[in-house]
C-alpha cells in the first residue's frame, strides 16, 4: 500500500512541469517584440499649427515595422535611437528620427509631397506610447443645462 502510493507521488512529481517553468509550445508561444511595439500618438509642431499623427510599430529584435499615418514604415533601432522611413503610393515619404526614453519618443520627421518632393519639410516632434484600453463597468451622465444662450 505505501509503496503505491510512494509510487504515486513520484510519478505525479516526474510528470508534472518544474513550478514556475512555462510551457514554451511554439505553436501557442508569441514571437517576442521589442518595447517600441504598440500604437504611438504623434504631436508636431509645422509652423505653429498642431499635428496630431498615428504611428503604430512591431518591433522584432533590431527591426521595426508598421505604418506611419497610414503610410507603410520600415526601419531600426540602434540603441535607444530610431530610424524609420514610410512610403505612400503618390511617391511622398515621411523619414524619422528620434531617441527613445521611457515610453516617449522625440526626435524630427521630415515630410516629402510626392507632388512637389524638391520642398521637404522638417517637424519637431514627440511620440507617446498609447496603453491599452481597460474595459471597466459603464457609466450614465446626465446632463441638464442651467443656461441657454441664442
Amino acid at each position: 500500500m505505501r509503496l503505491s502510493i510512494l509510487l504515486g507521488v513520484v510519478l505525479a512529481v516526474a510528470l508534472c512541469p518544474a513550478r514556475g517553468q512555462k510551457n514554451h509550445d511554439p505553436e501557442t508561444t508569441a514571437p517576442q517584440q521589442g518595447p517600441l511595439s504598440g500604437r504611438w500618438v504623434v504631436t508636431g509642431d509645422y509652423l505653429g499649427t498642431r499635428l496630431n499623427l498615428s504611428l503604430e510599430l512591431t518591433q522584432q529584435g533590431d527591426k521595426l515595422t508598421g505604418n506611419f499615418a497610414g503610410d507603410k514604415l520600415e526601419g531600426a533601432v540602434a540603441g535607444n535611437t530610431v530610424h524609420f522611413l514610410a512610403r505612400d503610393e503618390q511617391g511622398g515619404s515621411e523619414e524619422g528620427t528620434a531617441t527613445y526614453y521611457a515610453d516617449t519618443l522625440s526626435g524630427t520627421i521630415t515630410f516629402v509631397d510626392g507632388t512637389n518632393p524638391s520642398h521637404p519639410f522638417s517637424v519637431p516632434f514627440t511620440a507617446t506610447l498609447s496603453r491599452p484600453h481597460v474595459a471597466g463597468a459603464l457609466k450614465h451622465h446626465e446632463f441638464v443645462p442651467t443656461t441657454f444662450y441664442r
